[in-house]
Order: structure tokens, then sequence, then C-alpha cells
């Protein structure tokens, strides 16, 4: 063994330590067999993994040539079946296998590339083992550009981070009269608050339903808040109607939802939209005969207008259709995407019946991943009013049982 290779070993050896591991584990894998790595032709001809062991897997993403719908199916769901150091440790083991200087190039890329896409999602002291990875390992393989280059997409990423950290709640607020202030303004400063909780989400929470399960709030805890700040929002637009005790004044805090939807609709703001047309269809508030004849031609234009968009039919064909037009920043209605996630994972299982990793059922939670996060791409260019934002930040609503007593209450049943 050259001194390099030697000096190489000691850094691995060194690097393998921090993972409780003494000793470099050498890479082991039988070769491909049904068993283990199994291809599978698609109805349009291209070749794709149907279902692999993780060293297979790993060994397939660090070939030529590579495989780009792999590469993006593991970054989405990879935490569904492994975790980031099992995850690194085989990648290392792959590096360290032969001195191929290529198959090193490869490897390494793959793992700037990975930090480029999950890096939020890592620790601190995960990181602090990639760049000991980049600053001694590839650097003792002459392997300057890449160690550059994957030091600086984690300083790059680490602002990113901080972002995530700027949310922070404010002072619940029982009095608020929305009616005070501007439709758009309270259309633009939803938008703020639900572009800001929309960015948060990471594609490790839309994996293997983790928003429903046990340690929902853990595993998905930024999916659950934008679940809990869609039903609050709701809760809020039937509770503030019921509430109401003159017929004017619920008629025209329809009205004012109404041009607040209309407003939404202008931002590409389909979740607040959804949020507050479904707290306008609730039984509470949709059975109030009286206060809605009350509402003007102009306002139930925008309402037909809402309902055909929201409509459930054709699981919401008038909305994806619509959505797939719109250019800009967008927040989409993320219940349909959810939907079809957990229809995906019903219909199949992560591991096959020989313990291995199901791609083919994994490639399409991806797809389905990838298609709603593209839209934290696009930020808004919004400065929402302080004020306004502390209010709409934490609504305050009854539960349905109450609205509905109070409906009544409000517009008795007729005998």
């Amino acid at each position: 063994m050259d001194e390099a290779s030697t000096t190489t070993h000691n850094s691995l050896h060194s690097l393998f330590k921090t993972f409780n591991s003494s000793e470099l584990c050498e890479w082991q894998e039988e070769p491909s067999n049904e068993d283990n790595f199994v291809l599978r032709t698609t109805e349009d001809g291209s070749v794709e993994l149907a279902k692999s062991s993780l060293n297979k897997c790993i060994e397939y993403l660090t070939n030529e040539p590579e495989d780009k719908t792999l590469k993006q199916t593991f970054f989405y769901t990879y935490r569904a079946f492994s975790n980031d150091e099992e995850v690194f440790i085989k990648l290392l083991q792959r590096y360290g296998y032969v001195s191929d200087p290529l198959l090193q190039i490869r490897v390494a890329t793959f793992v700037q590339e990975w930090v480029e896409f999950s890096l939020c999602d890592f620790t601190e002291g995960f990181i602090e083992k990639i760049l000991f990875f980049a600053e001694h390992v590839l650097t003792e393989n002459g392997h300057n550009d890449l160690s550059s280059s994957i030091k600086q997409s984690i300083i790059g990423s680490k602002g990113r981070r901080l972002e995530r950290d700027l949310f922070t709640p404010f002072v619940f607020d029982a009095d608020f009269r929305f009616e005070n202030y501007a439709s758009s303004l309270i259309a633009e400063t939803l938008t703020w608050i639900d572009f800001h909780m929309f960015s948060r989400i990471r594609p490790f929470e839309l994996s293997e339903i983790k928003w429903q399960g046990p340690d929902r709030h853990k595993e998905s805890p930024n999916v659950c808040s934008v679940i809990s700040r869609f039903n609050m929002l709701s809760l809020w637009v039937s509770s503030t109607i019921v509430s109401k005790e003159n017929l004017q004044e619920r008629a025209d805090s329809i009205v004012k939802l109404l041009e607040v939807l209309d407003c939404l609709l202008g931002l590409n703001n389909f979740t607040s939209l959804f949020a507050i047309f479904a707290g306008l269809n609730s039984v509470s508030v949709f059975r109030l005969k009286q206060t809605y004849k009350l509402i003007p031609e102009r306002s139930k234009e925008i309402f037909i207008k809402i309902s055909t968009l929201t409509n459930s039919k054709g699981v919401y064909r008038n909305y994806r259709e619509y959505i797939e037009t719109v250019t800009g920043p967008c927040i989409p209605y993320y219940g349909v995407a959810l939907t079809s996630i957990i229809f995906c994972c019903e219909g199949s299982t992560s591991l096959t019946a020989e313990n291995r990793i199901n791609f083919s059922g994994f490639k399409i939670v991806a797809s389905i991943a990838k298609k709603l996060l593209e839209y934290q791409k696009a930020s808004y260019s919004i400065e929402p009013d302080i004020t306004l934002k502390e209010k709409l930040l934490f609504l305050p609503f009854m539960s349905e049982s109450d609205q509905y007593t109070l409906s009544l209450l409000r517009e008795p049943r007729r005998t």
C-alpha cells in the first residue's frame, strides 16, 4: 500500500471511529442476483431499479451511467428504510473499497449532491463528519475540487438552516375583527404565513404517512403544523360567522371572506383558499339561508368560481388542471398530494417479502413529494403587516358542536 493510500486508510479509520466503529469495515456484498438486485423495463422502454439491498442500491447509485430518477427517489425517501449514518457508512465503505479515483469521485459527487439536498435535516454532529470526510479523506486523495465543493455546499445551506428559525409565535388575540382590514392585506398576510410554514416541510416528512403515525409531531412536525393551521383557519371562519348575532353582520363577514378568497386566488395561495372555503361550507354556516339571501351578486359569482375550483370530483380535477397553468410563486393545496401519498403507501410496502427495498413504490412517492415541494423554490415578495400577522397567526375558534348550537340559535329550524 503506497503512502497516500495508507494516509487515506487512516483518515477513514478515524472517521469510522466517530460512528462507534473501531475498524474500517470492508465493502461486502454478494454478486447481483434475483434476491438482492432486480431491474425492470418500464412501459416507455427505460430500465429502472425495482428492488435491491441497501448495499446494491449504493453500488448502483455510484456506478456509471448515472440514474438520476433513482437518485431523486433515494434522496426523497431513504429515511423510510435507512438513516443518515447508515447511508454515510455505506458510502465510506464504497469509497474505501478500491483505490479507483473515478469511483472515489462518483462517491464524493454523490455525497455533495446529498448534502445539497438534505443538509437542513442533518444534525451538527453529522455535518462535522461530512466535513472531516471532505477536509481529510478527499484532500489526501487529491480530490481538492470536490472537497471545496462539499464545504461550500455546507456553508451555503447553513444560511437556509438559520432562515427556518425566523418564524416565531406571537400573542393569541381573541378579539380580532378582520373586517377592519383590507381584503388584499389579509390575503397577503395569510400568504406570508402559509409560505413560511409550507417552506419548512422536508422530504422525509412525506414518506410512510408519518404525519398520521404515533410519533407524527417528531417525525413529521411541519406537515402536522400546516394541517393544524388549515384546521384552525377553517374553524375560525365558521366560528366568526355564527358568533355574530346580527343578520347583516353575518352577511358582511361572508362577503368580506369571499373578497379575501378572490385575492388569495390571485396570489396562488390555494392552502388558505381551501381552508377558508371549507369554513364557509361547514354545516353550521352553509345552513344559514337567511344570511346568504343578503349576499350580493358579485360575491355569489366569487362563491361559484371558488366552488367550481375546489370541487372534489375526479380527485380535485379542476384544481389540478388549474394549478398547472399558474405562473410565479404558489402555495399548493397539500391535501391532494398527501391523499395521493396515502393511497400509494397503502397499496405497496416499503420492503418486499425478501426484506429488500421496494424502489418501485418509493419512486411514486418521491415523484409526488417532489412535485409538491418544487413550489418551495419560488418565494413571495411580501412585507406583511406586523400587527395583522400577529392576529392571524393564532386564531380563536369554537368546537364544531358549539358552532352548530349557535347556528341554530341564529337561524332556528323551520318546523
